[in-house]
């Protein structure tokens, strides 16, 4: 799947005919997949109680992106806090080729919205596009000159004074595969990117319902660049069962984009088993792995050559069925040869025993 880039620029300044009173204006995605993508336009002043009264925002597209709804003229549209009591209902308007107008009508009893003092935002209006190729890009820019605004008396012009020093550009990662397996009992997650533009990295994400996702880790991106990166996580921490992982990429700007879900199943192990630990010979540590196929509890002791016990690794820990590891250091010990038993007595009544030889070098 491919996160292209419409790109987004907020170019233009802005100046004021009285006291200097400055309007931030940026584009934030929402949603960005790269055909469809969703756009949030935001505002700020850098003066405090400041209130918006009627005022005009108008921006252009360039290239290969078209809005999807098509407004005529005056059509109404969703505006998140200039429409109801204070304003006549927002308005989108295509007034030009290639150009869209965000309307704001105050109504003439009422004083306007609060704006959010720098550096926090207001949400003017999301609206939508789409691209025409998934492989093209497209800009979007305001118009230096036809974005005008008002203050709540309707009297103080605010033009092109700070409209630019905001730039929020979509997720521009291009992400070409995303694939999850399993392997003894874990989760392995691999993706792959051809390209990335300031990627701050991804938030592994997984449910069990494909509905509602919890983040489980993050995996650091290389910020931007032409190179092809591979990208992999190995997730241990779950049970049996079906489960569902996305990818939430995220920019250094808070930008974020979300791949496709994936599913993959783990499976319960049909049978006890105890593997050969690794590494082996080994120093100082090793990984002894087993795996259940019911909840049961669990004893791995250890025995040097006399068949004298030596240390309990794990003394009558409850766990349930899966593939399990555990890690055992043998800084205390001296070289030689051992011996690692597994006991296991299941709830179900099984029970197994296996014994296996693990060698410590020093």
């Amino acid at each position: 799947m491919k996160l292209k880039a419409i790109i987004f620029y907020l170019i233009a300044s802005m100046y004021s005919l009285c006291p200097a009173q400055n309007i931030n204006g940026r584009f934030v995605v929402m949603i960005n997949n790269g055909i469809n993508y969703s756009v949030k336009i935001q505002i700020s002043s850098n003066t405090i109680n400041d209130r918006l009264g009627s005022s005009n925002l108008r921006f252009t597209f360039d290239g290969g992106v078209s809005y999807p709804l098509n407004p005529g003229q005056d059509t109404n549209y969703t505006f998140h806090n200039f429409s109801g009591e204070n304003y006549e209902v927002g308005k989108i308007v295509r007034p030009a080729p290639n150009q869209i107008g965000i309307n704001i009508e105050l109504n003439n009893l009422n004083s306007g919205t609060l704006i959010a003092q720098y550096p926090d935002w207001t949400d003017v209006v999301t609206i939508d596009f789409t691209t025409e190729d998934p492989d093209s890009s497209a800009y979007l820019s305001w118009d230096l000159d036809a974005c005008v605004f008002f203050a709540d008396d309707e009297s103080t012009l605010l033009n092109k004074e700070n409209l630019g020093n905001e730039v929020t550009s979509p997720v521009p990662v291009e992400l070409t595969s995303f694939i999850a397996n399993t392997s003894n009992g874990k989760i392995i997650l691999n993706w792959h990117t051809a390209t990335e533009i300031n990627n701050s990295g991804f938030s592994i994400q997984r449910s069990s319902d494909n509905s509602t996702f919890k983040e489980i880790a993050f995996v650091l991106g290389h910020g931007t660049t032409t190179d092809k990166f591979m990208y992999s996580y190995t997730d241990d921490t779950t049970l049996p069962g079906k489960y569902y992982y996305k990818l939430k990429q995220i920019d250094f700007n808070g930008s974020f984009s979300y791949s496709t879900s994936v599913e993959v199943n783990l499976e319960t192990p049909k049978n006890f088993s105890l593997d050969q630990n690794y590494p082996n010979p080994f120093n100082p540590s090793t990984t002894i792995r087993f795996t259940l196929p019911t909840k049961a509890t669990v004893n791995i002791k250890l025995y040097n050559t006399l068949g004298q016990e030596v240390v309990n690794i794990l003394n009558n820990e409850q766990m349930n069925a899966g593939v399990h590891e555990t890690i055992f250091d043998a800084s205390k010990f001296s070289s030689g040869v051992y011996f690692y038993r597994l006991e296991v007595k299941g709830d179900d009544g099984s029970t197994f025993a296996q014994t296996k030889r693990m060698i410590l070098i020093k």
